[in-house]
């Protein structure tokens, strides 16, 4: 008798399962406005904005990339003793504006955190120097 229940047991909870999944359904529309689909736009029109996109990342990248040589350049000069006043204001100039770009294209994960404290402290220097 035990054995006879076991089966139509197991085979009562699949019937149970089956039926309560079968009522599941996701709606499409929610899903989409979330992860912001914009199904009807033309694949061109999705192609180039990615281009732009990449293009403006690529010229901030090569900005960040001037701007670290132009601080490290006045930061040798200032601990030489050259100019060290002029030297300080453009490396602090530099260090504010490389933070800014950084922060405005979320590019903090590349950099160490020691570097970005750098810049934070030349950030709060200009801006109290402005």
């Amino acid at each position: 008798m035990k054995k006879a229940k076991i089966p139509i047991i197991f085979f009562s909870l699949i019937i149970a399962s089956s039926a309560l999944y079968a009522e599941l359904r996701i709606p499409e529309t929610p899903l989409q406005e979330k992860i912001d689909l914009e199904p009807h736009e033309d694949e061109l029109l999705t192609v180039e904005r990615m281009i732009a996109l990449l293009e403006d990342q690529l010229v901030a990248q090569k900005k960040i990339k001037i701007l670290i040589q132009e601080m490290r350049h006045n930061k040798e000069m200032f601990l030489k003793g050259e100019e060290s006043k002029l030297h300080a204001l453009y490396m602090i100039q530099a260090g504010k504006e490389c933070l800014d770009l950084i922060r405005a294209h979320h590019l903090y994960h590349l950099f160490s955190s020691d570097f970005m404290e750098e810049l934070a402290i030349f950030t709060k220097i200009g801006t109290k120097h402005e």
